[in-house]
């Protein structure tokens, strides 16, 4: 089961509530943080598979929060879903550039949030997948005449 990372401003309590009960609604585990601060804490103590963070926020923003989480050496790869209101190419590029995998918009809804999470799944899986592949390569490649 995913974790997901959540995190909200004061003013954005219902988002948040919503959005944990989107997530929980959809299998996912939800450990919810009111402010950057706060998540980044939770993230340190314990990295999960998804962070979903809202852009704008107070004490750590999603960008620096997004920035810290792709500095912190880990075994796993965390999926990065930045959440905002703003748009424009440049906002887009700034995300990227900070270590977003993805973006979603204000408001949620409860599909597209479902059809991101698959996407996550797919990139998170990708390591695995690739050494299965590695390791069925290398049995089709065995001489048939030695012993495995």
């Amino acid at each position: 089961m995913l974790a997901a990372l959540i995190r909200f401003s004061l003013t954005q309590r219902l988002l948040l509530l919503v959005l944990t009960a989107m997530l929980v609604g959809l299998g996912h585990e939800a450990v919810p943080a009111t402010d950057g601060a706060e998540a980044w804490e939770r993230f340190q103590a314990d990295p999960l598979d998804i962070v979903i963070t809202d852009w704008m926020m107070p004490k750590i923003d999603g960008l620096e929060l997004t920035r810290r989480v792709r500095g912190m050496p880990k075994a796993k790869y965390t999926y990065v879903l930045l959440l905002t209101a703003l748009e424009g190419r440049a906002r887009y590029l700034d995300g990227m550039h900070a270590g977003a995998d993805d973006f979603i918009t204000k408001p949620v809804h409860q599909e597209e949030l479902h059809a991101r999470l698959r996407v996550a799944d797919r990139v998170r899986d990708l390591p695995a997948r690739a050494r299965r592949g590695a390791a069925l390569a290398r049995v089709d490649r065995a001489d048939p005449r030695e012993p495995p």
